[in-house]
């Protein structure tokens, strides 16, 4: 018991590393306590620094120890609760990611509640319903929904529930069949709305949300909001197919919003005449962390982020396949300029924004060739960017 409350006491002084080192060692003093092993789990889902499901936390390890504390104690519904919640996060601490974890948190929800005095009233039985929509389980979710008592949140989850197995309409039937106030119908489609864009139905979204506005004054936002979700394409930055220099820009930037972290596909897009090797694959990382870090300041889950910040973005180009291209991109972070040529029949990146050292490259090729004019124009765009 000594060696629990001082791991406790460790992990909330921020000290994560020691905190794990201590929790293992009351594992060791007691290996048939389940406590002990309940208290490992949850030092373990804490990284070094105390953040639960911060970067490097051991999430299997985790598991582990909380498989091993319900092993010990099958009924404990605070282990099998702990363990649900954990399994619901990916190795990145990234919540609803991991669909065969969610899968996994599901069935551990549904065997806890066989241990509950009153599973309706208990306050993780939400959890169960949130899963089964991020599963997009959601004849099951409306089904079980209905059979519960009422709350706020549970208003909402049934709308989302109904929106995505039957339709809008369906879910606009549901929220005048089963909510009696106004206001309280409205604060339901509302919250619905903002459920369904985190799921990525941007469209029932999109209904849910002007459903909740009707008749009522809206802000500027909120209707461009409602506008810029009608347009959000769930697949679009997958499916980009580069057959232009814009599409390229567009190409480039759906990598760098993404949850992708390797440079390779990166890579192909580049000119020659950009960086190579290991200098491209730096470039790379720099401008995806600091795109990254935009994208995490947002409330919404990051993939939604990115979704809407694609949808919203503009580029305007000028220049043509012999001279090559400049593209303005805006609205997004890191908007700047962006570099296009054409090489081997294939639209290439050459550089972003003030990088003067491809465009200078590509300007000197252009004037041994003897094409001063396109030099010229480089050389234009390059001292453009000094200025700027």
């Amino acid at each position: 018991v000594h060696r629990i409350r001082h791991a406790y006491a460790l992990l909330e002084a921020g000290l994560g590393t020691r905190a794990h080192d201590e929790a293992r060692a009351a594992t060791r003093l007691a290996p048939d306590d389940a406590f002990a092993w309940k208290s490992l789990g949850w030092m373990l889902q804490h990284d070094a620094v105390g953040r639960r499901f911060g970067a490097g936390y051991d999430r299997a390890a985790s598991i582990a120890a909380y498989r091993k504390a319900s092993e010990l104690d099958p009924t404990n519904t605070d282990v099998t609760a702990d363990l649900s919640v954990l399994y619901e996060h990916d190795a990145n601490g990234t919540r609803y990611a991991d669909q065969a974890g969610v899968e996994l948190a599901v069935a551990e929800y549904r065997k806890r509640a066989k241990h509950l005095e009153d599973e309706k009233t208990d306050r993780y039985t939400d959890n169960l319903y949130y899963a089964l929509l991020h599963l997009r389980r959601f004849a099951e979710a409306r089904d079980g929904l209905r059979q519960l008592p009422t709350s706020s949140t549970r208003r909402a989850l049934l709308l989302v529930a109904t929106a995505g197995a039957d339709g809008s309409p369906a879910a606009l039937a549901a929220a005048n069949e089963v909510i009696g106030g106004e206001s309280d119908r409205r604060a339901a489609l509302k919250s619905a709305g903002g459920v369904l864009t985190n799921l990525r139905e941007y469209s029932l979204a999109a209904d849910l949300l002007e459903a909740s506005a009707r008749g009522q004054p809206t802000t500027a936002a909120e209707t461009q909001r409602i506008a810029l979700l009608r347009k959000v394409n769930r697949g679009a930055r997958e499916a980009i197919v580069v057959t232009d220099a814009r599409s390229v820009v567009l190409k480039a930037y759906s990598l760098l919003i993404s949850g992708e972290r390797r440079s390779d596909p990166w890579q192909p897009l580049t000119s020659r005449h950009s960086l190579q090797g290991e200098e491209a694959e730096r470039q790379f990382h720099t401008l995806r962390r600091m795109i990254q870090a935009s994208l995490a300041q947002q409330e919404a889950p990051a993939d939604v982020s990115a979704d809407l910040m694609f949808a919203s973005l503009r580029v305007t180009v000028e220049g043509d396949d012999a001279r090559g291209y400049r593209a303005q991109l805006r609205n997004a972070p890191a908007g700047t300029h962006y570099y296009v040529v054409r090489e081997e029949g294939a639209y290439k990146l050459l550089a972003r924004g003030a990088q003067v050292g491809a465009l200078a490259s590509v300007a000197l090729e252009r004037l041994d060739a003897g094409d001063t004019a396109t030099a010229r124009q480089w050389l234009d765009w390059a001292r453009l960017e000094q200025d700027a």
